[in-house]
């Protein structure tokens, strides 16, 4: 239970906790520490059929205001949706990482969780793209004295995980019979069954019910096979080696894993913890993969907690309201329960409506997840009647958007479909005091993406531009739920190669496809375009980024900002659309890729990953015509 010392601290902070378990054989496991003030258990067998009905009768009954779940996938996660559907008021969801191994994908995949904690940054840099993780620690270590070692007990700690093959069993022998060491072997709570199977040697085993400090403080040194005992060990002040299976490698960044199966490769582990720099290395890497280096990580984990607490209530409480009133047509004037009734089992499952009749502040959830069925089934055609429908859209990377439910830009976000490597890419690139510009902003992800992290920054300036008066008007309406009224400016117009007026193409149901019609604008619907190099854009120490998403109309920008583009010289994210330069400003592809390029400019492209590789023509043949770039200043 690595998370249990927490549940201690939680009540010294009066508050109360407990513990759902979900196998009741291991409820001996558990350590409860007297007094438990507060403390409740249920026994929740996972072999009944009714095993999500005991998970909701806990909730039910103790009412949390949140739920760490610490199962690594292999408990009631399937069912947690349908848990919470009953419970009153629906608890913050955390997944806590179990075990130094995490398939993080998978987690990844579950939209039910309001975040995920773990042991610490070492592994909180492995999911940094996906804001609901967050860097925690690892509580149980608090627990763990350290005692430098003061004399030589001639034995070794062995845990050896979940498994113990015949190499295991001759590392044994050998420490024993060729080194003369006594050997307690430490099993995984999850490898109880090998007890009987290791009662044919003349092995000692270690009694889960001893105390682990003393077990600890009575040997020379732990083998293990990468287990979080790895880092209790280190914690004690005991040297460590890690044996090569198990994905034991993953400690090589601490030097603590042993070449082979041999009792001398990990002996020589032993011997390098006598070097003061190896100790230093062992002591920051326990440090990064347990939160802390002192006895506090039960309260680091307390205060992410109480933080995902309060961010889930703002957010829950901001979803309640969430459709835009029409003062024109009151019929449109709906409550989004009123939206989703009326839509009813024709485009939800039954689930659904239970779950938004029970809990209406999750309908954003219930119409994401609609959706994501919706476009593999004929319940798509149901969407038609949404087209005019904004919903303000709490998205889980932190800022709220007001959305068109109909709108294919709409449904991109919604499915985190924006949260790629172009979003990456622009957030590497902003420093503090930088300026953003966002052209063609449509609903405003990349603006209010930048706001939010010049804001964590400390200060920024983000200027967008959307010429849709629609997308305009609701663009400040997000800009002003979001508190960013101080780092954002939002212009309704075009930007182009000089000053006039002109209308845009109605995108029907993809308003990112609207685009700078070349006929002469009359009065009704037209913009003003003007040149970015005639405005007066706040720049307070340098621009970081520029993003171009203008359907064709770049090499008209272009040329209207050649004065601010080489005077600045920011990077320069810009979608190339064959078709729709050739359109709108009657340029080829290359052609445009080349007026960029003569201002002192390089193409590459993005990686998956957000890193940038050399721009290859062909590209423009395997993309369809249609491929996003980055200019980059050349040195």
């Amino acid at each position: 239970m690595g998370w249990e010392p927490l549940l201690d601290f939680v009540e010294a902070k009066g508050g109360s906790a407990g513990i759902v378990l979900t196998d009741p054989g291991a409820a001996d496991d558990v350590e409860w520490p007297a007094p438990a003030r507060a403390r409740w258990k249920h026994i929740v067998d996972p072999s009944r059929q009714d095993a999500m009905q005991g998970l909701t009768d806990a909730l039910v009954l103790e009412r949390p205001d949140a739920v760490l779940l610490a199962t690594d996938l292999q408990g009631l996660e399937g069912g947690l949706h349908a848990a919470m559907h009953q419970v009153p008021q629906r608890p913050a969801v955390v997944g806590a990482q179990h075990g130094f191994f995490q398939d993080w994908g998978r987690y990844k995949q579950l939209s039910g969780f309001d975040a995920f904690l773990t042991y610490g940054p070492f592994f909180q840099a492995a999911v940094a793209d996906d804001p609901r993780f967050v860097a925690a620690a690892l509580p149980k270590v608090d627990r763990i004295r350290h005692r430098p070692p003061t004399r030589t007990h001639g034995r070794v700690l062995l845990a050896p995980g979940t498994h113990f093959n015949p190499k295991l069993v001759e590392l044994v022998l050998r420490l024993k019979e060729g080194h003369g060491l006594d050997v307690v072997v430490h099993l995984h709570p999850a490898a109880r069954d090998l007890q009987e199977s290791l009662s044919q040697y003349d092995f000692v085993l270690f009694d889960r019910r001893s105390d682990l400090n003393e077990a600890l403080s009575g040997v020379d040194g732990v083998i293990t096979a990468g287990g979080t005992i790895t880092l209790e060990a280190l914690a004690a002040g005991r040297p460590v080696a890690v044996l090569p299976f198990q994905r034991g490698e993953a400690y090589d960044q601490a030097g603590i894993v042993a070449d082979d199966f041999s009792p001398e490769s990990s002996l020589s582990i032993f011997k390098k913890f006598k070097d003061d720099p190896f100790r230093a290395k062992a002591k920051d890497f326990l440090a990064a993969t347990t939160g802390s280096g002192t006895h506090n990580r039960s309260r680091i984990v307390y205060s992410k907690l109480i933080d995902i607490i309060k961010e889930t209530q703002r957010k829950k409480a901001s979803s309640i309201s969430v459709i835009e009133r029409d003062e024109r047509d009151s019929d449109k004037s709906i409550a989004i329960s009123d939206l989703v009734s009326g839509l009813g089992p024709t485009f939800f499952s039954i689930d659904q409506l239970s779950q938004l009749r029970h809990h209406p502040e999750s309908t954003v959830e219930v119409l994401r997840t609609a959706y994501y069925e919706a476009i593999v089934s004929d319940r798509a055609k149901n969407w038609d009647g949404l087209y005019d429908k904004w919903v303000l859209f709490p998205h889980p990377s932190g800022p709220m958007l007001w959305l068109r439910l109909g709108d294919t830009v709409s449904h991109g976000i919604i499915r985190r479909e924006r949260d790629d490597r172009i979003t990456k890419f622009i957030l590497s690139r902003l420093t503090p005091g930088g300026t953003f510009i966002d052209a063609g902003a449509n609903a405003g992800w990349f603006t209010l993406r930048a706001a939010q992290a010049y804001k964590e920054l400390g200060e920024g300036r983000v200027v967008a531009f959307e010429p849709q008066f629609q997308l305009y008007d609701h663009l400040l309406k997000s800009v002003e739920a979001n508190g960013f009224g101080a780092l954002v400016e939002v212009h309704r117009m075009a930007l182009g190669d000089e000053d006039r007026s002109v209308r845009m193409s109605d995108g029907g149901r993809n308003s990112g496809g609207s685009f700078v019609l070349n006929d002469p604008a009359g009065s009704r619907g037209s913009v003003p375009m003007r040149r970015l190099d005639d405005l007066p854009i706040p720049v307070k120490s340098r621009v970081d980024c520029m993003k171009l998403d203008i359907e064709g109309a770049e090499p008209l920008f272009a040329a209207g900002a050649r004065d601010f583009i080489r005077r600045h010289r920011p990077s320069i994210v810009s979608e190339v659309n064959t078709k729709k330069l050739r359109n709108v400003s009657r340029y080829k592809s290359e052609d445009y890729i080349r007026l960029i390029e003569d201002m002192g400019y390089k193409t590459c492209v993005l990686k998956s990953d957000a890193a940038l590789r050399p721009f290859e023509r062909s590209s423009l043949e395997t993309s369809r015509g249609v491929i996003d770039v980055v200019f980059e200043p050349r040195l």
